[in-house]
């Protein structure tokens, strides 16, 4: 996507142990996690970071950034006569912050000592923080926001202009009607005489007028998002054709003895772009865009639930008795399969800046998780991950062009989507002090497929603004792929073995789990470190006991 938006990975938090672990028969584990993920920028190409609202970032916000800003340009340079002149809204430094929080609830039921079912449903609330400095120099640019838009004074003064000139030039090719017909009349022989250079005036005057209106404003309302800036040499260049052009008909005027004009000038931005400017710009409907705020955006909803069943393969762990006396090698595998399903809202069309609390795509997932453990305080988990995405369709903008800082909200439509399979490999490395504590490492690596969009959009002149377009779904998919890694480090303190052993009543681990993506290439991914709190306890509710044994938890 062209500024960037993306949707929160829909993952359920993992515990720093027993991977490969199925429940006994009857137990039921409950677990809650609140996991708080931030972070301001993304991994792009070439191992460099790029703010999150990269293509608003820029020393000079123009055309190529907003190319519906092009006929604004086009007009400023026929009034202006200066075919070269660029239109800018001046600097502008954009910094969001995004604070992702996720509570995922979930149930675990052991049904035999091989099979374990699970349902897992995320809560989602985010926070974006939005910082945006335009023109810290204050003078920088040459246009602003048309005052036509919101101020009627403005579009009145507009339209005055425009009324002058095309009131001139009809009472000037009356006169010359006249004085044609009747070259007798009083002052026709100067008009007459002069015949050639009046025609050419009232064109310059009806050439200038219509293109003041495209611009400024008219009588079909406000024109261009945008116009020069009061003492700008653009705007001090079309105020000085105004009065040329006025002083010329006047010279007429008193040839006919008509009352001279008074020379108008067009509503100029009355200041450099600021930030209410750029606001304005992005929030009115007007302007074409209809984005929402830059302020601080909170949103709260579900995210992407889950449904899996794992199948523990093999163990050595003898029933989990040998989990709470090791010795020797021990292994153990199970596998499990995961169905995604796309209750999360992914981003938002009409946000710049919103990442959605799911990917709001249904998915299907297999991972291989192997336990590996030596003597009594030597552990590790070996992860193989494998999701495939199914197709969906969404509503979302797409962009005219790679470098487009703003979508118009024309560009809207329904795509296909089918978000990029992904295969990962992790490894937990653990360390088992006691009974009860326990501290873990963590290394991610994953590689994601470039996302897949389907259709197309035809835009006409008339609603592009500047010329007919067409749009291709496909261009949504630029900069999705990636590699990226991982690391993490937890510590968990655990009273299973001590419920093993009927020393208390409630089995519960509660665990503390931060992570970081530390590299990435290809696509762009958000620059993220996480911490999470998980609390999981274990309750029989069916099943027996048997008594002096081991691992009933």
């Amino acid at each position: 996507m062209v500024l960037w938006a993306t949707s929160l990975a829909a993952q359920a938090t993992s515990a720093p142990e027993d991977e490969a672990r199925t429940l006994p028969v009857g137990v039921v584990r409950l677990s809650v996690a609140d996991s708080n993920a931030q972070y301001s920028e993304l991994f792009g190409g070439g191992g460099h970071n790029t703010p999150i609202i990269r293509n608003l970032n820029t020393d000079s916000l123009g055309v190529r950034q907003l190319p519906v800003l092009a006929p604004a340009q086009t007009a400023i340079q026929s009034l202006t006569g200066n075919s070269s002149f660029q239109l800018s809204l001046g600097q502008v430094a954009a910094e969001a912050q995004i604070h992702a929080q996720r509570f995922p609830v979930s149930v675990d039921v052991g049904v035999t000592k091989w099979l374990t079912l699970r349902a897992m449903v995320p809560i989602v609330h985010t926070r974006t923080d939005v910082f945006v400095n335009v023109n810290p120099s204050r003078f920088s640019g040459n246009v602003s926001v048309n005052p036509a838009v919101a101020t009627p004074a403005a579009l009145m003064a507009d339209r005055a202009v425009y009324s002058q000139f095309i009131r001139a030039a009809s009472t000037l090719t009356q006169a010359l009607a006249t004085c044609r017909s009747n070259p007798a009349a009083a002052n026709c022989g100067t008009i007459n005489a002069d015949s050639s250079s009046i025609r050419s005036l009232i064109n310059q005057g009806t050439t200038f007028a219509t293109a003041l209106a495209q611009l400024y404003g008219g009588p079909n309302g406000p024109g261009a998002q945008v116009v020069p800036v009061a003492g700008t040499t653009a705007q001090n260049t079309i105020n000085s054709k105004d009065a040329a052009l006025t002083s010329q008909i006047n010279s007429i005027y008193g040839v006919l003895g008509l009352p001279a004009l008074t020379t108008l000038n067009p509503a100029a931005a009355p200041a450099h772009a600021a930030v209410n400017d750029l606001e304005e710009l992005i929030t009115n409907s007007a302007f074409g865009y209809r984005y929402d705020t830059l302020q601080t955006v909170t949103r709260t909803g579900i995210g992407d639930a889950e449904v899996s069943a794992t199948v523990r393969l093999f163990d050595t762990f003898a029933s989990d008795t040998l989990r709470f006396a090791p010795h020797g090698l021990n292994y153990r595998t199970a596998v499990t399969g995961l169905f995604r399903l796309g209750t999360g809202k992914p981003a938002d069309p009409f946000s710049l800046t919103d990442p959605g609390t799911g990917t709001g795509e249904n998915a299907i997932e297999v991972h291989s998780a192997s336990d590996f453990m030596y003597g009594k305080h030597l552990w590790a988990s070996v992860i193989f991950r494998g999701t495939y995405q199914l197709s969906d369709h969404q509503t979302m903008r797409i962009p005219t062009t790679a470098d487009e800082a703003l979508t118009p909200i024309v560009n809207t439509t329904t795509v296909g989507r089918q978000l990029g399979s992904a295969i990962s490999l992790e490894i937990d490395p653990r360390y088992v002090f006691n009974d009860y504590i326990s501290a873990s490492t963590s290394y991610v690596i994953r590689h994601q497929a470039s996302d897949h969009y389907t259709g197309t959009l035809n835009l006409d002149s008339a609603q592009t603004g500047f010329a007919p377009v067409h749009l291709d779904a496909a261009t949504l998919g630029a900069n999705t792929g990636y590699t990226s890694q991982t690391w993490g480090f937890g510590l968990t303190l655990s009273t299973v073995n001590a419920a093993s052993r009927g020393k208390i009543s409630w089995p519960v681990d509660i665990s503390y789990l931060h992570s970081e993506t530390f590299s990435s290439t290809g696509g762009l991914i958000p620059h993220q470190k996480s911490d999470a709190i998980l609390i999981r306890l274990y309750v029989r509710l069916f099943g027996t006991v048997v008594q002096g044994q081991r691992g009933n938890w």
